[in-house]
């Protein structure tokens, strides 16, 4: 029986547009600082992700990660992976600054949205350390992080984002596409 490690941020829950959301005055308030900086460039985004935008408001709240919109395929993809093993959630429990914060938004977030218990929900940095062989799945919307998995020697799909190299292959059935890469 696979081992289905599947991501929360990226993957089931659109955690970029609750950033954007909560900082919607960001792009005004720094018009005037970075005039040549498009607000839609992918290093925009990098931008975003820097420690002084998360180190307070918004994000370091409980209630923003609980209340992150979930995509519409979650449910489809989840059903699905559920017919191939055994479904645990993987999150990064993010920066110091807001960990506790995000970690206990996401367990909330998962019982809410995904109906999973707490024993299938795992909040992690290293998420590597979970791959034992290629029976455990990751399912991940960071390179660098399905890299890891992949040279750990577990099994690695990279979910299609906009901000990563699969970009290029976003397919208008994303739960299509990964059960096709599952087989």
């Amino acid at each position: 029986m696979r081992n289905i490690f599947c991501d929360m941020d990226g993957v089931l829950a659109d955690l970029r547009w609750a950033q954007y959301a909560a900082h919607l005055d960001l792009p005004t308030r720094f018009a005037g600082m970075f005039p040549d900086v498009d607000v839609r460039d992918p290093a925009f985004e990098d931008w975003l992700h820097t420690p002084h935008l998360w180190e307070s408001g918004p994000i370091c709240t409980t209630e923003f990660w609980t209340g992150i919109p979930m995509y519409s395929w979650a449910p489809g993809l989840l059903a699905a992976l559920r017919s191939q093993g055994h479904v645990r959630i993987c999150s990064n429990p993010g920066l110091a600054v807001f960990t506790h914060h995000a970690a206990h938004g996401k367990v909330v977030w998962c019982q809410h949205n995904l109906r999973i218990k707490n024993r299938d929900i795992i909040l992690m940095a290293d998420k590597h350390l979970l791959a034992k062989s290629k029976d455990d799945v990751l399912i991940d919307d960071d390179e660098v992080n399905v890299a890891s998995w992949i040279y750990a020697g577990g099994t690695g799909i990279l979910f299609p984002q906009m901000w990563n190299i699969n970009r290029i292959y976003v397919p208008t059935d994303l739960v299509s596409w990964v059960m096709e890469k599952l087989s």
